[in-house]
């Protein structure tokens, strides 16, 4: 998980559903300044979730299987905290693809910011375009179920196919 994990509630959410998989090993990559608060810590090292927390992204990048990346929120700053920092090495890039592994997979919770470059995009590890397609149909899904139409949009599916 890269960007802002201090402020961030997709990578703090995604870091406690970690507790439910075996074998996981988390990677925490961010700027001191927007580092996973220890509650988080806390929560990983009571479920037994083995965490490394680093702010090289390169050294890391070719160990990694998954990248969650995320953009630093600084509509959440309070002193400006975000312009001092250099993002520079929290950027995924061409460089960066090259150091991934073939078969890994780079994630984010949208909208970005300059973390993931345009380029990545036709990248087949580029995920995050699924992702948000597949978060579309859970809003979907969940707001059918809420107004009880869910059967009734089962119903009209069985007419169509």
């Amino acid at each position: 998980m890269m960007g802002d994990l201090k402020r961030g509630r997709t990578v703090r959410s995604l870091a406690r559903l970690m507790r439910h998989y075996e074998g996981v090993r988390v990677v925490f990559i961010a700027p001191d300044t927007f580092e996973m608060e220890p509650d988080i810590k806390a929560f990983m090292a009571e479920h037994g979730i083995p965490v490394t927390e680093t702010g090289h992204l390169h050294e890391i990048l070719p160990e990694l299987d998954a990248i969650y990346a995320t953009r630093i929120q600084s509509e959440h700053d309070v002193d400006d905290e975000s312009s001092g920092v250099n993002l520079a090495p929290f950027t995924i890039g061409t460089h960066e693809l090259g150091l991934l592994k073939k078969t890994a997979v780079i994630m984010h919770p949208l909208p970005r910011g300059p973390e993931i470059a345009v380029e990545v995009d036709q990248d087949p590890r580029a995920m995050y375009w699924r992702q948000e397609r597949n978060g579309m149909w859970m809003r979907v899904a969940l707001i059918a179920k809420t107004f009880d139409l869910d059967q009734d949009i089962r119903e009209l599916a069985s007419t169509i196919s």
